[in-house]
C-alpha cells in the first residue's frame, strides 16, 4: 500500500510541474460540485446519481482528452526545437550534420 501511494504522490507532483496539468486539476475541483448541486436528473435520488456519474465521468474524460493534446503539442513544439538546435549547429563543429540551407 506505500508503494502505492508513493506513485500517486509523485505523479500529482510532476502534474503539478505542469501549469497547464494544474489548470485542469483546478477545472475539476470546481467543476465537479458544481455540476452535482446544479444536475436534477429524474427528481430521484437514483436518478441524480446516475447523471452525476454519467455526467462527471464524461466531464473528466473530455479534460483529460484536452489535457493529453495540449501536452503532446507542447511536447512536440520542445522536441523540434529541441533538434531544429542540434541539426543546426556552428558549421566548425563535425559531429552535428549539416545545416539544410
Amino acid at each position: 500500500m506505500r508503494s502505492i501511494w508513493a506513485v500517486a504522490v509523485n505523479t500529482i507532483k510532476q502534474a503539478l510541474r505542469l501549469k497547464i496539468a494544474a489548470v485542469f486539476i483546478v477545472l475539476l475541483l470546481i467543476l465537479l460540485p458544481v455540476m452535482g448541486l446544479k444536475m436534477t436528473g429524474d427528481g430521484t435520488l437514483k436518478g441524480r446519481m446516475q447523471a452525476f456519474i454519467s455526467y462527471g465521468l464524461s466531464l473528466t474524460t473530455f479534460l483529460l482528452a484536452l489535457l493529453t493534446i495540449f501536452r503532446g503539442g507542447i511536447y512536440s513544439h520542445k522536441r523540434h526545437k529541441r533538434q531544429a538546435g542540434l541539426y543546426c549547429s556552428d558549421k566548425t563543429d563535425s559531429t552535428f550534420p549539416v545545416c539544410p540551407w
